[in-house]
């Protein structure tokens, strides 16, 4: 295949007969003795060769200069020649990273990132071997396929830069993102070289090597989508199984707080039942070992669902804010997932102001969770109000009429009314179960965007959240002792939660998991949060909005530490972030139809490589030849 036919063609054209003039033409040279007559026959016959529009006769040196021009003229055509091993064009080595990759499929035997890798480097060596002809092989780049995908080296020919970014590459605990991956290798395909002005490329020729254990969610989709060729490096087992611990907590008593119920769900990725045992801990202390059978997963359609079993625990007495841990003994191929946390709130509130008039069976209720009432330096206020009342900058949890505010305001009462929709995915409802409650007299509310209804009634909202230049704040539209809501348990159960949200020891998500950004809500006048992971800190903010402090993503699974300070001392808020267990679990690669599927493609790959380069040493060497021909000829 020729890149540049037309111009060969006006070469062959004009070059080809220029030699031959030049041949043709006749040449002056100076008059010469031979002390010999065969020495004058052979000097006549090079005469009659210069004798201008005469027939040519054959010469060595013609047809070795004829044989370099060709080349020349075949070099300036740009050939190419069509190849499996993929050099000559542009590359794109996509790694997974995914938390799957951590799997060791033989125990003390290497990951399968590391197996990834191994093959990711004999692909570099493969399209940049090194030598005369490395500059000639193309470009290549390294994307690590995580939940956000990263460009770890840009286009590059160096081989010797292509590995160094490979010794950079570690792997998440994130789920992959295929899709993302591959749109960001065609938007760098498109322009290579941002810094140089230049006409945007096509990706036509773009080759695409994915090195993964098959486990990435979007595979399949991103297979059946994909107009590039992509050649997939397999890693992995098909037998491996994988027990795996999705969710750890604990739930404290309504009616006594300082009491922990903890729990743990778990899941079995195999074809054949299993026995673990699983280890709970609370603040580093074991507390209770449970062996637990695990069911064999079963395949439905193609997929395999995985076996699952809750697992209770007695109750445990801790009233401070606690780490719960669970671990499964023994471990797996896959050890990333055997362990997992949990942050469970403090029973016990801080100091809170005390405003308008608060049902005594309120204030009762107040006091049996730990709030301590106090008049100044407070950090909630709870209070009760006929009409409208300006709040301080506190934290607000109000009842009856809402305090002064542009986003929830009052516009009369109503009578009877009922709890007819709970919004339970909001942390202040995540325990309250009020549907058929019934209130004997409540306020009409006007809500503005912004505002979220947590209950809902028949004539309108009965309990909102919200955050008001900064400050949450939550308002329900009647007082306690105009139901018989105080003396139902999950009354306590709403205070504790409101407290915990208000007072930003709860995330406004149920869970945090690896890929994801963490959310908190801290005091409204603190000016640094630091970032700490496993005794590191990984970055340092300063948020416009404390109340919505937001990083991420969280790469790894583990414990994370926000420590914060403003004028009024410091503190820190600790996040659980768990493992995507549902999306990186099954480790179990890809079945027998669909690697057929994928060799197809492999096999149907074909890469144009430029032959240019070696035309233009033939000819060289060509050239080498008809010179020494000439010299012998002296």
């Amino acid at each position: 295949m020729l890149g540049a036919p037309w111009l060969a063609l006006i070469l062959l054209c004009t070059l080809v007969p220029l030699l031959l003039l030049l041949w043709i033409l006749r040449l002056r040279r100076a008059r010469v003795r031979v002390p010999a007559a065969w020495l004058w026959v052979e000097a006549t016959d090079d005469l009659r060769a210069e004798i201008p529009f005469k027939r040519l006769r054959w010469s060595v040196l013609l047809l070795l200069q004829c044989i370099a021009l060709a080349l020349l003229i075949l070099a300036a055509a740009r050939p190419r020649v069509t190849t499996n091993d993929g050099r000559g064009g542009r590359t794109v080595l996509l790694i997974d990273v995914s938390a799957s990759m951590h799997t060791r499929d033989d125990p003390g035997g290497d990951r399968r990132f590391e197996q990834a890798i191994d093959a990711a480097r004999a692909a570099v060596d493969r399209l940049h071997p090194g030598g005369l002809l490395d500059a000639a092989n193309g470009r290549t780049m390294i994307i690590a396929v995580g939940a956000t995908p990263r460009v770890v080296q840009p286009f590059t020919a160096s081989r010797q830069v292509l590995l160094q970014a490979l010794q950079t590459v570690e792997p998440v605990d994130e789920p992959g993102n295929l899709a993302e991956a591959l749109r960001l290798a065609q938007a760098w395909a498109a322009v290579p070289d941002p810094d140089a002005v230049e006409t945007v490329e096509t990706s036509g020729d773009l080759q695409l090597e994915l090195f993964s254990d098959g486990g990435l969610g979007d595979l399949d989709a991103a297979l059946d989508t994909l107009q590039q060729n992509l050649v997939l490096h397999h890693v992995g087992k098909r037998d491996t199984s994988n027990s795996a611990i999705v969710l750890v907590g604990a739930e404290r008593r309504s009616d006594d707080p300082t009491e922990l119920h903890p729990f743990v769900s778990l899941m079995h990725f195999g074809d054949q039942e299993a026995t673990v045992d699983v280890r709970l801990a609370i603040d580093g202390l074991p507390v209770a070992v449970r062996r637990v059978a695990l069911p064999a997963g079963s395949e439905s359609d193609g997929t395999l669902e995985p076996g699952r079993v809750d697992v209770l625990f007695p109750p445990v007495q801790c009233s401070d804010e606690a780490i719960v841990q669970a671990q499964l003994v023994p471990g797996d191929g896959m050890s990333r997932d055997d362990v997992a946390w949990s942050i469970v709130p403090s029973a016990f509130g801080g100091r809170v102001h005390i405003a308008g008039s608060l049902s005594s069976v309120a204030l009762r209720a107040i006091e049996a969770i730990g709030l301590q009432a106090v008049d100044a330096q407070a950090d909630l206020l709870v209070g009760s109000f006929d009409a409208p009342a300006s709040l301080p900058r506190l934290p607000s949890l109000t009842f009856g009429v809402p305090g002064t505010s542009t986003m929830v305001q009052s516009v009369g009462a109503h009578g009877s009314d009922r709890v007819i929709d709970v919004d339970g995915r909001h942390p202040v409802m995540r325990g309250s179960g009020l549907s058929g409650l019934r209130i004997d007299k409540t306020v009409e509310l006007v809500i503005e965007p912004g505002v979220r209804v947590l209950a809902h009634g028949t004539q309108g909202p009965l309990i909102v959240a919200w955050r008001e230049a900064g400050v949450p704040r939550v308002h329900v539209a009647f007082r306690p002792n105009d139901s018989a809501w105080p003396y139902r348990e999950d009354f306590i159960t709403f205070l504790v939660d409101a407290e915990a949200w208000l007072s930003g020891r709860s995330d406004e998500r149920t869970r945090v998991l690896a890929g994801d950004t963490i959310m908190a809500q801290l005091p409204s006048d603190v000016e640094t949060v630091s970032i700490m992971f496993g005794g590191k800190s990984l970055a340092t903010l300063s948020p416009p909005d404390p109340s919505r402090t937001v990083w991420g993503p969280a790469k790894h699974a583990g414990i994370y530490t926000m420590q914060w300070s403003s004028p009024r001392g410091s503190g820190e808020h600790r996040v659980a972030v768990g493992m995507p267990v549902l999306a990186e679990g099954n480790v179990r690669v890809a079945s027998p139809a669909r690697d057929a599927a994928l060799v197809q493609v492999q096999r149907a790959n074909r890469r144009s490589m430029p032959l240019w380069p070696f035309a233009v040493i033939a000819a060289l060497l060509t050239l080498l030849v008809e010179w020494w021909v000439w010299t012998r000829r002296q």
